[in-house]
């Protein structure tokens, strides 16, 4: 509703798993991916606006050190008999991550 028609989604992220997942996202609902970067710092003299920093950016809290961007845009039909899928893969994540949250608290008690 936000978006205008042909516009692009821009996502900076210091974050591995919400760039991977998103990266799934636009894969598994066939959507436009034109621009795909797994390291801005590479990029910033071709592109200087890639040089502004997000609130989040600051924050660093995924300590990465490093800054993904993905720019894509939105399919005019979203298929959304994928959301089920979609569904599965985010519980499957989920599981995994609580999994590895469970064995951290196990090692460090």
């Amino acid at each position: 509703q936000f978006l205008k028609p042909n516009g692009f989604i821009h996502l900076k992220t210091d974050s591995p798993v919400l760039y991977q997942f998103t990266k799934t996202v636009i894969q598994l609902y066939g959507l436009k991916l034109f621009e795909d970067l797994d390291d801005i710092r590479n990029n910033l003299k071709q592109k200087p606006e890639l040089s502004i920093k997000t609130h989040y950016e600051g924050l660093n809290i995924a300590k990465s050190n490093r800054i993904y961007y993905l720019k894509f845009a939105l399919n005019a039909n979203i298929d959304e008999s994928k959301d089920v899928v979609l569904a599965e893969l985010i519980k499957s994540l989920e599981t995994k991550s609580e999994v590895k949250q469970t064995e951290h608290e196990e090692k460090t008690n």
